[in-house]
């Protein structure tokens, strides 16, 4: 079910204009929140900011799910955001450590983790 959550919102660097420039962002943990509390639960596998495409994919162990993203700059953060808002991925600048939110009914799933440079999922192509 996870792997249908819309994409959380992060804080970017400047996307890069490079061919084939990916931002692949691995979680280190996750939780999932509602009115009765948080706990924790197993993530996306991985999320990917693809620049040129302007998507960002949230990848689970059958594959992944792109949708495209605006972004916004503040600070020492950028957001992608998908699906108005449905899905905020932050990523601090340098591009670094990363927030996801994907709010789902009455709840919301948060990761947290790494980002780097990459050609693809990490794992080889998850």
């Amino acid at each position: 079910m996870w792997r249908f959550v819309c994409f959380v919102a992060a804080g970017l660097i400047a996307a890069p204009a490079a061919a084939g420039a990916l931002l692949v962002c691995r979680p280190e943990s996750a939780l999932w929140c509602d009115a009765g509390g948080c706990g924790p639960v197993a993530g996306p596998a991985a999320l990917i900011v693809d620049f040129n495409a302007r998507t960002l994919a949230r990848c689970a162990a059958d594959g992944c799910a792109a949708l495209t993203y605006s972004d916004t700059a503040a600070g020492g953060f950028v957001r992608y955001s998908v699906g108005g808002g449905a899905a905020v991925l932050t990523v601090s600048n340098p591009a670094d450590k990363f927030t996801d939110a994907a709010f789902v009914g009455g709840g919301v799933l948060l990761s947290f983790g790494a980002c780097f440079p990459g050609e693809g999922p990490p794992g080889g192509g998850r």
